[in-house]
């Protein structure tokens, strides 16, 4: 059954490369575009090219998969990656825009309990997927909003972007150590973004934190605040160390298990 799946994964993913017509694009808006259209976008290689591999992992017989792998692994980095890299290197210097407050549009004066979860290295093809467990499983109404990123696209900035606030300032410490301040406040770790977020009426928890709640235990915690941020991080603690990343394939699936599950946790507890 594992040999099936793998064989179906790459031969979708090969048909798929084969029938692409270029990867060209005029600026990083039409690139944008192009990546996140719900039908045909470019993003879908990209999950494709996940369950091939974790298919592929799956099957425990030496070799037959040899001259599959190495077809895949070639089309998906000559006939995608490189073309997309350098399509969209040349595209990026050319573009502008304002990037709007998150927090400000999102969260703020909605009147109603928000919750944000953050769920750390989970790609936009994977949160499709995820989108589609979800209304699979009757959660509520879904749907999948590309927003742009903040460059340079690092986790310290990124992080505290999604956080209340009137203005960045991004430094470095040492040689390499990127520092985020919000409105003068460090924005590294779970504390220094719990204290961000109290001054704005919102709380923020780790998943691990709250996994094990009942539904009452957790209204409990939420009690009172009008925002509340989940910080999860599966997939980025495996695919960030060389010793784990090929484990990759599987965190995305166990990702998709847990936040599907927070979700249901999260209505049960009169989340609107």
């Amino acid at each position: 059954e594992a040999l099936w799946d793998a064989a179906r994964a790459g031969a979708r993913l090969l048909t798929h490369l084969r029938a692409l017509p270029g990867i060209t694009f005029s600026d990083a808006a039409e690139g944008f575009a192009r990546y996140t259209d719900p039908d045909g976008g470019l993003w879908a290689i990209d999950q494709e090219y996940r369950h091939y591999v974790c298919a592929s992992q799956a099957v425990h017989v030496d070799d037959v998969l040899t001259d599959l792998d190495r077809h895949v692994e070639n089309a998906y980095r000559d006939d995608y990656l490189r073309p997309l890299s350098r399509t969209w290197d040349d595209a990026l210097p050319s573009s502008s825009g304002r990037i709007d407050s998150f927090h400000r549009l999102l969260v703020a004066g909605t009147h109603r309990r928000t919750v944000v979860i953050i769920s750390d290295a989970l790609r936009y093809e994977a949160g499709v997927e995820l989108a589609d467990h979800l209304r699979s499983l009757g959660r509520g109404a879904v749907a999948v909003n590309p927003w742009y990123t903040m460059l340079p696209s690092i986790t310290a900035l990124g992080m505290a972007a999604l956080l209340p606030h009137r203005e960045l300032t991004l430094g470095v410490r040492g040689k390499d150590q990127v520092v985020v301040e919000t409105d003068g406040q460090s924005s590294a770790g779970i504390d220094a973004r719990r204290t961000i977020l109290e001054g704005a009426d919102g709380r923020a928890f780790t998943y691990e934190e709250l996994k094990q709640d009942t539904i009452k235990v957790m209204r409990s915690k939420f009690k009172g605040a009008s925002a509340v941020y989940i910080y999860h991080d599966v997939i980025d603690a495996t695919g960030d160390h060389a010793a784990s990343e090929s484990g990759t394939p599987d965190a995305v699936n166990r990702a998709i298990d847990e936040l599907s599950g927070l979700v249901g946790k999260l209505i049960s507890a009169d989340i609107t």
